[in-house]
C-alpha cells in the first residue's frame, strides 16, 4: 500500500476529473472513445468501497491525460479550444458535486445504484462495453441529471444525438462527479485552485 499526503490525494482526484472531462469533450465533438483512459474511471465510479485510497486509482500512470492538463491549465502553458472547454466542464461538475452532497435522497439513490451494479461486474465482460456504458448511463439520467444545474454539453449533433455517442457522455459525467466527490472528501476545495496551483501542479508528480 502506497500512503499519499494529502496533497498528493488531491492531485490524483483532480487528474481523474480533469481526464473524465476531457473526454467528455472528445466524444461530444469528434465521436472518439478512448477506452483505455476511461477504464479506471469507470472502476472508480462502480468501486464505492475502497479499502485504502490507493485503491480507487491504483495504476496512477492510467490519469496521466488529467495531469498533463491541469500542468498545462495551471501553469499557463498554450492551451487549446478543448482544455478550455474541459476546464469549464470540471467547474461546473465541481459546483453540481456540491449541489448533490446536499441531496441525501440523492446520494442514497445514488450509492444503492452503484452498489447494485457492483454486485454484478462479473456479468459485464468489458468495463467500458456498451451494456455497462448505458447502465452507468441511465443512474447519471436518474439521479445527477436531475438536480436544478446542468451540465451543458456542446459538440456535434452527429455525436451527442448517437445513442451511444451521449450514454459515454454521461457515463463520464458520472466518472466526473465521482472524482469531485473524492477530491471534496480528501480536502479540496475551490480557493485552493486559485491560491494552490503551483503546489498541486508538483503534488501531480506522484501521477508518472
Amino acid at each position: 500500500m502506497t500512503d499519499f499526503s494529502p496533497l498528493q490525494q488531491e492531485a490524483i482526484a483532480l487528474s481523474a476529473l480533469f481526464q473524465a472531462c476531457y473526454l467528455v469533450d472528445k466524444v461530444a465533438t469528434t465521436g472518439q472513445w478512448d477506452a483505455d483512459a476511461a477504464a479506471p474511471l469507470i472502476r472508480a465510479t462502480i468501486e464505492l468501497n475502497p479499502e485504502h485510497f490507493g485503491d480507487i486509482y491504483p495504476e496512477l500512470n492510467q490519469l496521466h491525460l488529467g495531469r498533463d492538463l491541469i500542468k498545462q491549465l495551471f501553469t499557463q502553458q498554450t492551451t487549446t479550444a478543448a482544455h478550455k472547454r474541459t476546464l469549464q466542464y470540471a467547474m461546473t461538475v465541481i459546483y453540481v458535486s456540491k449541489q448533490a452532497r446536499k441531496n441525501t435522497l440523492l446520494i442514497s439513490n445514488l450509492q444503492q445504484r452503484l452498489k447494485a451494479l457492483d454486485e454484478q461486474q462479473a456479468f459485464f465482460t468489458d468495463i467500458t462495453g456498451p451494456e455497462l456504458t448505458r447502465r452507468l448511463s441511465g443512474i447519471y439520467s436518474d439521479t445527477i441529471s436531475t438536480l436544478p444545474k446542468r451540465i451543458r454539453v456542446p459538440g456535434k449533433p452527429e455525436h451527442l444525438q448517437n445513442e451511444l455517442g451521449a450514454a459515454r457522455i454521461r457515463t463520464l459525467l458520472l466518472s466526473a462527479i465521482r472524482a469531485a466527490f473524492l477530491w471534496h472528501q480528501v480536502g479540496g476545495r475551490q480557493w485552493r485552485l486559485l491560491f494552490s496551483k503551483k503546489r498541486l501542479v508538483q503534488a501531480l508528480d506522484i501521477i508518472q
